[in-house]
C-alpha cells in the first residue's frame, strides 16, 4: 500500500500506451486513492544502455523515481526495448516494472460498445476488416500492424457516408482509429 507522504507515482505512456496513463491517472484519482499521482504522456523515453549508464544510480542526475512501463503485447518493437530499458534500470536499482495489455478481441459489436458507430454500421466494418484479412475470423484479433496496414482504405469504402465525414479516421483524433 502506498503511503502519499512517502510515496508518489509516475505514470509515463507512449502513444496509445499515454492513453492508457491518462486513464489511469483519471481512475487513481476518481477512486479516492492516496496517492500522489504524475502523469505524463510521451512518444518516446530513452534510456541510456549499458555501455554508457555506468554510474547512473549514484549520479544525481539520474535521480529516477519508481517507474512502471505499459505497453501493448503485440507491439514487439516497444516491447523489446522496454524489456530492455527494464532490464538496465533493474541493474542500476531503480525500481521498475512493465504491465503488458492484452489484445482486445474486434468482435462485430467492437466499435458499437466504444460509442464509435452503430451496431449495423459496426458489424459492416468488422465484416469487411475479416473478409480482408484485417481481422482473423477465429481469434477476432489484428491480423496486422494497425499502423502498417490499408484498413483506413477499406473502412472508407465500407463506410463513405461516416468516413471521413463523421470521422476523419486520424491517430490520435478518430474514434474508430483510437
Amino acid at each position: 500500500k502506498l503511503n502519499p507522504n512517502t510515496h508518489q507515482l509516475y505514470m509515463i505512456g507512449s502513444s496509445s500506451g499515454g492513453g492508457f496513463v491518462r486513464t489511469l491517472s483519471n481512475y487513481i484519482l476518481s477512486n479516492n486513492l492516496f496517492v500522489k499521482v504524475s502523469a505524463i504522456s510521451i512518444q518516446n523515453m530513452p534510456i541510456l544502455d549499458d555501455h554508457h549508464s555506468r554510474g547512473i544510480s549514484n549520479d544525481k542526475r539520474f535521480n529516477l523515481p519508481p517507474i512502471a512501463f505499459v505497453y501493448m503485447q503485440r507491439d514487439l518493437m516497444k516491447a523489446n526495448a522496454i524489456i530492455n530499458d527494464v532490464k538496465i534500470l533493474s541493474n542500476h536499482s531503480i525500481p521498475v516494472i512493465s504491465f503488458k495489455i492484452l489484445s482486445k478481441q474486434i468482435d462485430y459489436n467492437y466499435f458499437n460498445k466504444s460509442g464509435c458507430l452503430s451496431q449495423l454500421d459496426s458489424k459492416k466494418l468488422v465484416e469487411s476488416f475479416i473478409d480482408d484479412k484485417i481481422v482473423s475470423l477465429e481469434t477476432k484479433e489484428l491480423l496486422c500492424n494497425p499502423r502498417e496496414c490499408d484498413w483506413r482504405n477499406i473502412a472508407f469504402k465500407i463506410l463513405p457516408t461516416i468516413f471521413p465525414a463523421v470521422d476523419s479516421l486520424l491517430a490520435d483524433k478518430s474514434c474508430v482509429s483510437e
